[in-house]
């Protein structure tokens, strides 16, 4: 399934290949004969940039909220290059209201970041951002040893890394910003309307 190959894409390394074996379904339903695939990273496809994330782990992040107005690869590299795009910003948000140098940033922080720029209203509840950017990730991720730590995705203190946070703000603006095409354009809406121009208070520390 698409969740199942999500899950070994987000456990793979640049330049490493995946063994599938796929059944063909059957007309009445049944699995029928398998075929073994080997599936492996093509440099035309998705590009490797030095933003300490992949292309690779930008698709296995988000395959699922992928539109059909676009091609996958095309999507990955365009939400890719948005995330490189501003990998300053975040760097600075990251070590101003996270942990352990930056490396982390608690779900309570990440709360108060997203009321500061207003993703909480009234159709975006702390609820619903909490089942976006933790029990999405979580189910991506498991049965990774990080998802049994996590006993609820409303608990103040999950710890979520940066690309936890990239990711369920690329989820969130899906959401928010439906009727836009691509999941790129949806991510850089998000990010000019609500991120950045709370830079000075997200980040007045080290900005």
């Amino acid at each position: 399934t698409l969740s199942t190959l999500g899950k070994v894409l987000a456990y793979l390394s640049p330049g490493d290949a995946a063994d599938i074996v796929v059944a063909r379904p059957e007309k009445d339903g049944a699995s029928g004969k398998e075929i073994s695939l080997k599936l492996t990273l093509m440099d035309e496809e998705l590009r490797e940039e030095p933003f300490e994330l992949t292309a690779l782990q930008v698709f296995g992040g988000c395959f699922d909220i992928m539109t059909q107005t676009l091609p996958a690869n095309k999507q990955v590299n365009g939400l890719h290059d948005v995330f490189e795009k501003h990998a300053e910003f975040f760097r600075k948000v990251m070590l101003k209201h996270g942990e352990q140098h930056g490396a982390v940033m608690t779900l309570r922080k990440f709360w108060l970041l997203a009321a500061r720029c207003h993703l909480v209203t009234p159709k975006m509840s702390l609820a619903e951002l909490d089942r976006l950017v933790v029990a999405a990730r979580m189910q991506q991720l498991y049965p990774h040893e990080r998802t049994r730590k996590v006993a609820s995705p409303h608990d103040a203190k999950v710890v979520l890394s940066l690309h936890d946070m990239l990711f369920g703000l690329a989820r969130l603006a899906s959401v928010k910003y439906s009727k836009v095409p691509a999941v790129p354009a949806k991510l850089e809406r998000l990010i000019q309307k609500h991120l950045l121009p709370f830079a000075d208070s997200l980040a007045s520390d080290v900005f």
